[in-house]
């Protein structure tokens, strides 16, 4: 989720989250688009999770391996996300 989106109700919040979900399953989203999304959320994630996307955002271009590994990354961490926004 972009920068300035933070005064969005719950509705509007799960319903960018769902399009970011869509995007991965369609594999619709760009290297550039998913890069950039993991930038956005890399402060939440863990340890673990930030330290192999700093290695593969250190690398000159993205692999098709590296790209699953940011989705899974990044689909897990929407799936948190959703979880926290309908318990």
């Amino acid at each position: 989720m972009g920068g300035g989106k933070k005064n969005m109700t719950e509705q509007e919040k799960i319903k960018v989250i769902k399009e970011e979900m869509k995007k991965i399953d369609d594999d619709s989203m760009s290297d550039a688009e998913l890069i950039q999304s993991i930038k956005w959320i890399s402060q939440n994630l863990s340890k673990t999770d930030k330290s192999v996307v700093n290695t593969v955002l250190a690398r000159k271009s993205v692999s098709a391996r590296d790209r699953g590994v940011l989705i899974e990354i990044y689909g897990k961490h929407l799936n948190n996300e959703l979880w926290e926004l309908t318990k």
